[in-house]
């Protein structure tokens, strides 16, 4: 049974949240399982996610887990991923949409090539009124995908990978920002295998306000203390210039 788990962090959203839950119902591919992680905590904004989501918790095939208090979109991803049951899982932001056939073909896609551990596709991408932006980042280049990861090229909302793979790798790391390149540094460095389906199967909406993967206050961290330690912890063999390139992506 190759089993889906669609993990789907919201905060602030709830009027935006049907739109995702329903691109994720229309899949074609049927075998499904929806967990929904509301990361409000204890205030209107949960009041608010909670009735919009009450027609559609009367399907059996989505879950809801609710944060007592705010804990930010990597522990929010976490929550729903180790709860899920599915053999593959996949994410997808609030107020982000697939296209109806994204986890038919990529799951195609790794049955296809059976030494991958996941598999990312392209996107669209486009402001709040539809209209297209194009950028470097809307195709998750083939030509050098290892250097496209660590460039911090590849979004989470991409990904379809290997449940046990996920599981093994722990998660999401609970630092303040860009927490899913920091993951497909973990994947690397444990030399997992990962390519692309280079159709445009997500579509991400660029918004005035926060995203789910950021923290309000915007944080700065110590990005080289978090790759020195990286490189330690998980005996990481990368070229020092990748790190430099990608370092500036937590000053930020």
């Amino acid at each position: 049974m190759n089993l889906i788990s669609v993990v789907i962090p919201t905060y602030k959203r709830s009027a935006r949240l049907p739109i995702a839950i329903e691109s994720v119902l229309k899949q074609t591919h049927s075998a499904i399982e929806i967990i929904v992680v509301d990361d409000n905590g204890d205030t209107q904004y949960r009041t608010d996610t909670k009735n919009i989501l009450e027609p559609y918790l009367k399907n059996k095939s989505i879950t809801y887990i609710a944060h007592n208090q705010n804990q930010g979109g990597c522990i929010a991803r976490n929550t729903g991923a180790f709860a899920a049951t599915g053999n593959y899982i996949a994410f997808l932001d609030d107020d982000d949409f697939y296209e109806p056939t994204k986890l038919e073909l990529q799951l195609n896609f790794l049955k296809a090539n059976k030494n991958l551990d996941a598999c990312m596709c392209s996107m669209y991408r486009i402001n709040e009124i539809g209209k297209q932006i194009v950028s470097r980042e809307n195709t998750a280049r083939g030509i050098n995908l290892k250097d496209t990861i660590l460039d911090g090229n590849l979004f989470t909302s991409m990904l379809l990978i290997k449940q046990e793979v996920f599981k093994t790798l722990q998660g999401f790391s609970d630092i303040p920002r860009f927490q899913d390149k920091y993951f497909h540094y973990k994947f690397l460095a444990q030399n997992y295998k990962i390519d692309v389906l280079d159709q445009p199967l997500l579509t991400l909406v660029e918004h005035n306000d926060i995203r789910i993967s950021l923290t309000a206050n915007r944080k700065v961290i110590d990005a080289l203390s978090i790759l020195r330690a990286f490189e330690v912890q998980h005996q990481s063999n990368f070229h020092k210039k990748r790190m430099e390139i990608f370092k500036p992506s937590f000053l930020l």
